[in-house]
């Protein structure tokens, strides 16, 4: 008897936080190790780009796709892609009618550049009329989350390199028809892990020293040396544990060394 056929990876589209630039790919590397996975089954290399914040990439199956982004909190949002283009035009020309029934609502994103409201609203009706979602309309509980994103280009800074309008308001002439980089459109399907960053925050802590390490970057590196439950982890230099504090929220086993041990103990027993 023959083996029913795998079913076709999904491909999504993952935002990352405009912030570590230069950690986004170590992390999520270490996340895709983690679970057997090779990165070039994931991804192009020319997929990726560390000044822009949204890559396209495909996974076997929805599940694995939320255990590798749980462990990223470079990670902003991941969602289902479902058609893209470089402007409005070309994306809504490679968008095809929906046949989900569930309850839905349509948003609208930009990175780096403005839209007025009525140009949003033009935008998403363009859209929904092209995906004729049969189900109903919800605002608050929709199971349905429709995005159309447009992306722009940024400073190094993460600045707007051609804004739309300046810091009084008024518009930049040159830069009002400036096309995209990218027009995705997009249905929502997981949250980052970014919640873990005001979770560990350095100034929720009871006990700070001046090399304490940052708290984003503790939870990186985190993942970026495999940490798993039952892990040991040793900091040779461990001053006051702040690296320590963020590896225990994986469970590892903890090897704590340095002058503070004291403070360390009060900490630990709070985990």
């Amino acid at each position: 008897m023959s083996e029913a056929p795998a079913a076709p990876a999904v491909t999504y589209l993952i935002q990352f936080a405009h912030v570590h630039l230069d950690f986004r790919q170590t992390e999520f590397h270490a996340a895709l190790f983690l679970h057997n996975v090779d990165p070039a089954d994931v991804y192009t290399p020319g997929s990726f780009n560390v000044a822009r914040p949204f890559m396209i990439c495909s996974f076997p199956t929805p599940e694995l796709a939320k255990l590798v982004t749980e462990r990223c909190v470079l990670i902003k949002q991941v969602y289902t892609l479902l058609s893209t283009g470089t402007d409005t035009q070309t994306c809504l020309a490679n968008t095809t009618p929906t046949t989900s029934d569930s309850s839905w609502k349509f948003t609208f994103e930009t990175f780096a550049f403005k839209f007025t409201r009525d140009e949003q609203s033009a935008i998403m009706q363009s859209f929904i009329q092209t995906l004729a979602p049969p189900g109903a309309v919800s605002m608050k509980t929709a199971d349905d989350v429709y995005t159309v994103i447009h992306e722009y280009e940024v400073t190094g800074d993460g600045s707007p390199l051609y804004p739309r309008f300046d810091h009084t308001g008024n518009p930049v002439a040159e830069n009002q028809d400036r096309p995209p980089l990218n027009v995705f459109l997009t249905k929502h399907f997981c949250a980052g892990n970014r919640d873990l960053c005001d979770k560990y925050a350095l100034t929720k802590r009871t006990f700070l020293g001046p090399t304490s390490m940052d708290n984003e970057l503790s939870l990186i590196m985190c993942t970026s040396a495999l940490v798993t439950p039952g892990s040991l982890v040793f900091d040779p230099f461990v001053g006051t544990g702040s690296i320590l504090y963020v590896e225990a929220r994986a469970k590892s086993e903890r090897r704590r060394m340095g002058c503070l041990e004291h403070a360390l103990s009060a900490r630990n027993a709070s985990i």
